[in-house]
């Protein structure tokens, strides 16, 4: 597993990115064979943009669910990667990235084909692209920078309390209490993983940012 790096996490990007299409593509013909709603919005010219983010959430639970658990998974398993020595390199880091790349092309690949029908397309495509470049550049280099990627997989943790009221949305649940507790989750869980968490990320980044260009010639 030790000399495992670089070039051949390409394939898995491929292989993920595929799998991230496919999955997409099973997540419209499952939806439009048992979703009455789902066969609403397809009828309905207006939500097509609706059609496509609907399949892009089921897609980004798949991933927010392996990904999220994999990077605790990794801290569990190589807990220095959290302390000063972050240049620890893992094998399994770098497999938990390279999936996330392939999620994340597949995903801009959506929404430039259909960015006519969707919304907030910039701003979705310029996060996609940050995303892509971040998760991509320490694979590239020798092993030891993946801490960096890993911590913000973590913010996956809430993307499916996220994804689920969109659905509870669009079925027209947004007035009861299932709705407002899934709401009160997703809010917590948001500040907790997405807010409360990125300072420590910048910290480390920056307590080691001197490292790891010195010693990788990679710098955050």
């Amino acid at each position: 597993r030790a000399g495992v790096a670089g070039h051949p996490y390409r394939l898995l990007i491929l292989l993920s990115f595929l799998v991230s299409t496919a999955l997409n593509i099973l997540s419209h013909v499952f939806s439009s064979a048992f979703s009455r709603t789902y066969q609403h919005l397809i009828r309905d010219k207006t939500k097509h943009g609706v059609v496509m983010e609907w399949n892009t959430r089921v897609v980004s639970n798949i991933h927010a669910v392996i990904g999220s658990y994999l990077s605790m998974f990794v801290f569990m398993d190589q807990p220095s990667l959290l302390s000063e020595d972050i240049l620890v390199p893992s094998y399994y880091a770098r497999v938990t990235i390279a999936l996330s790349v392939g999620f994340f092309l597949c995903d801009i690949m959506v929404v430039i084909l259909f960015r006519k029908a969707m919304t907030n397309v910039g701003t979705t495509i310029a996060h996609h692209i940050v995303g892509i470049v971040g998760f991509w550049v320490p694979l590239e280099y020798p092993p030891g920078c993946e801490v960096l990627p890993l911590i913000f997989l973590i913010t996956e943790i809430s993307t499916p309390l996220i994804n689920a009221r969109f659905f509870m949305y669009e079925h027209g649940m947004k007035d009861g209490l299932v709705y407002t507790v899934v709401c009160l989750f997703m809010s917590l869980a948001f500040f907790l993983v997405r807010v409360v968490i990125m300072p420590a990320q910048f910290t480390i980044s920056f307590q080691n940012a001197y490292r790891l260009s010195y010693q990788t010639g990679y710098f955050p």
